[in-house]
């Protein structure tokens, strides 16, 4: 696999506004602060990183950067080659909770309630990645998101289905999951059908910024990148209900904040968040102004 990077210097000021760039060329992107790994004040440095998939045009980025930083000094597209291994071993199987994930059924040890059982497929989503990891122990551990009315909920980015099955399985509900690739849908139908909550479960090829079984929801859970979860802001805010509560993963830990303003916009605050190796997992609600 063939990736293209970047790298460049950038201050507390104008950090946002470079990534909102490299973000405008479908590039990933992350920052690591160069004065403290927690702590920012307005005269905190950065080394901003972008990750292309397909060769950028260069001079278009520096003409746009240009637009922010005066001086741009050797900025340079490094190309990097990835060796990528397609002979995949069977995974271990893998608890999170009280959940035993793994590749293959055995009819004679399984349990509707604990046992997950998810066959190597097309569709994102074992249970071995962090950001998948992250919201099973979220919602393992959360009690307010169980106990919550919560009646309406989505997963979106489905993948596998894994996290769509887990939702179903908790809040014995109609769960809703959808993603835009066609085989990831076929991998999450099997799924559903084989770990037995193909009754409350609706797996769809689809959109969130477009038309959605319900209008609004109490709990949005969505499994994806940073860039496509920021695409989205305005349409997660629009179709939360008031008290409801949105589920993201996908995201590093030195991204948790351009995310977290790209939803403030909106009206969405962090409420909770973990960290799990340098992925970030995180909880948002609706900001609620204190009553004077």
């Amino acid at each position: 696999m063939i990736i293209y990077t970047l790298k460049i210097k950038t201050s507390l000021e104008n950090r946002e506004k470079i990534e909102n760039i490299f973000l405008n060329f479908n590039a990933s992107t992350s920052s690591i602060n160069l004065n403290s790994k927690y702590e920012y004040t307005h005269s905190s440095k950065f080394i901003t990183k972008a990750i292309f998939y397909n060769k950028p045009n260069l001079k278009k980025i520096e003409i746009q950067l240009s637009k922010i930083v005066k001086k741009i000094n050797n900025l340079k597209l490094v190309k990097e080659v990835h060796e990528v291994n397609y002979n995949y071993p069977i995974l271990a199987q893998k608890v999170i909770g009280k959940y035993y994930i793994s590749e293959n059924k055995n009819n004679n040890n399984f349990f509707i309630n604990k046992n997950i059982i998810i066959p190597a497929s097309t569709g994102f989503g074992t249970g071995h990645h962090p950001t998948t990891e992250g919201i099973i122990q979220i919602l393992n551990k959360i009690k307010y998101l169980k106990k919550s009315k919560t009646k309406n909920i989505i997963d979106i980015g489905c993948g596998s289905g894994i996290l769509t099955i887990i939702l179903a399985k908790i809040y014995k509900l109609k769960i809703e999951g959808l993603d835009i690739d066609k085989l990831a849908i076929n991998a999450a139908k099997s799924n559903i059908k084989i770990n037995l909550v193909n009754y409350n479960t609706f797996i769809y090829k689809g959109s969130f910024t477009k038309k959605t079984l319900q209008n609004n929801y109490d709990l949005i859970v969505i499994n994806i990148l940073a860039r496509p979860i920021m695409d989205m802001a305005k349409n997660i805010s629009n179709k939360l209900n008031k008290n409801g509560r949105v589920i993201l993963s996908g995201i590093l830990n030195t991204q948790i904040f351009m995310v977290a303003n790209k939803f403030r916009k909106f009206g969405l605050i962090i409420d909770k968040n973990i960290l799990i190796n340098k992925w970030a997992i995180i909880i948002l609600k609706t900001y609620v102004p204190p009553k004077l």
